[in-house]
């Protein structure tokens, strides 16, 4: 890994953060199929369309900033984006969606026919929605799907969303996913206490996340109940291998039986419960 300013004086606007020499590098490797962008400046559109022209066989795209979460800046601000070659044979694609709506939407748009495993980073409750817009299309088809909590985007320093809100986005996106195998979302966009009675409609989940991150808010954690996790255990679909729950639900918010009663209860479903302890 490389730890330095890549592009050189005065030609980040035509070259981005990775410099010309690197791109060239990187577009002259043969049958590229994965690639991860990490950084924290921008990527001019004409270098993402040089890379899905030199990489007709990608299949998995992904921008983070340096800290390993979805950057807020990986890519330029653009009105539009057009590609010229777009990858066709893209299948996982992971992008902080909320702070680059247009490359995601375009990028989405060119890859229905193919993409099976987005990860949309953490998205604030104010733009679940919109973000969700743009995956709509491709719901039923889906085999993975990350949605996170995200904090409310800043500019200049300044706040530009209201307080915390707790939407509903999620709930109908969650009737959607009817082949998805893998889900990871967080607390924001839907009932907590009604959590287990939405996975209930999803009949080829396999492995399923409740991610508790830095955005999430903790006082809902309350409103998952431990009987409703053991309702879901023991009718749970055949398909379900592992449940990660937050540790948090432990330590904080079901007592010692209540806790044991989920453990008990998994194990007897043959369900790996990774944070269990």
């Amino acid at each position: 890994m490389v730890e330095r300013e890549l592009c050189a004086a005065g030609r980040q606007a035509t070259d981005g953060v990775l410099g010309k020499p690197i791109q060239d590098a990187l577009a002259s490797i043969p049958g590229m199929r994965e690639i991860e962008i990490i950084g924290t400046g921008a990527v001019p559109l004409s270098v993402l369309n040089r890379f899905f022209e030199a990489w007709p066989d990608l299949t998995s795209f992904s921008l983070y900033d340096k800290t390993g979460r979805y950057s807020r800046r990986t890519v330029q601000n653009t009105p539009s984006f057009a590609f010229q070659h777009p990858p066709a044979c893209l299948v996982h694609l992971a992008i902080r969606a909320s702070d680059n709506m247009v490359l995601t939407k375009a990028l989405i748009g060119v890859t229905q026919a193919t993409l099976r495993r987005p990860e949309l980073g953490e998205v604030y409750a104010t733009e679940g929605e919109a973000v969700l817009e743009i995956v709509k299309p491709i719901l039923g088809q889906l085999t993975t799907f990350s949605m996170l909590d995200g904090d409310r985007p800043y500019s200049w320093g300044l706040l530009q969303q209201p307080a915390r809100a707790v939407g509903t986005y999620l709930q109908s996106t969650m009737k959607e996913l009817t082949s998805v195998r893998a889900l990871t979302i967080g607390l924001d966009g839907y009932d907590l206490a009604n959590l287990f009675t939405l996975l209930t409609e999803i009949p080829t989940l396999r492995y399923f996340s409740l991610q508790f991150g830095s955005y999430s808010d903790k006082t809902r954690l309350k409103l998952i109940s431990s009987q409703t996790a053991v309702e879901y255990l023991k009718s749970s679909p055949p398909s379900l291998r592992s449940m990660v729950l937050p540790p948090e639900l432990w330590w904080d918010v079901w007592s010692v039986p209540a806790g044991g009663r989920v453990e008990k209860a998994a194990n007897a479903a043959g369900v790996d419960l990774p944070y269990c302890w």
